[in-house]
């Protein structure tokens, strides 16, 4: 689904926000990148279904989503850790602007995050869910944006999804990276056509 100016706007903004006032538990590397991924279509899950989700979009997926009668789990994948704070067996909806990383603790159980009638993700509006993995052997944090809406059986939506590219460094539940200015695609344009010609001349 493609994303509005304000909403990816907004969601810029929590990341440099949180960064400015020193919300990370960790030192901030000058390296440190948001990878982020914009689904289109919706990834939807709903009674019966499993989809799976893969923060890197390489090796194995990360995070199941798992559909029943009774409620709606997410739980860990192949290669990676779901998140929480809210009891064992509660995935905890992390808020836009809240830090996800090693103070995060990891949820065991059936990482529950919605039956039909209660519970973090039981409120028709975007939550995340914090997730811990591993790129090389390394430690890496991401969110997942979910959506249950209040019906039976349960529906919920993925829409997008990020991870910090920095091995060990919290990320912001919602931010993305920064789009480059239409100036600065402009000098990155020109840039490149000046190296091409420098590069026909070398040649010629």
């Amino acid at each position: 689904m493609n994303r509005t100016t304000s909403t990816r706007a907004r969601k810029l903004a929590l990341y440099s926000t949180a960064a400015a006032l020193g919300a990370f538990a960790l030192p901030m590397s000058a390296d440190a990148e948001v990878v982020y991924t914009d689904l289109d279509p919706d990834l939807e899950a709903f009674n019966g279904s499993s989809p799976l989700i893969n923060l890197d979009n390489a090796g194995y997926a990360e995070v199941v989503i798992i559909t029943s009668d009774a409620n709606m789990q997410v739980r860990d994948a192949y290669a990676g850790n779901v998140l929480t704070s809210s009891g064992a067996y509660y995935v905890r909806g992390f808020e836009s602007g809240e830090v996800i990383g090693a103070a995060s603790s990891e949820a065991s159980g059936y990482n529950i995050a919605a039956t039909t009638n209660n519970y973090n993700f039981f409120n028709g509006t975007e939550k995340y869910v914090g997730v811990e993995f591993l790129i090389g052997g390394q430690t890496h944090y991401g969110w997942i944006g979910l959506q249950i809406d209040n019906t039976n059986p349960l529906h919920a939506i993925v829409r997008d999804y990020a991870y910090e590219s920095t091995p060990n460094t919290p990320i912001v539940a919602g931010a993305i990276p920064p789009v480059p200015e239409p100036g600065t695609l402009a000098l990155l344009a020109a840039g490149a056509g000046a190296l091409a010609t420098r590069r026909r001349r070398k040649v010629g």
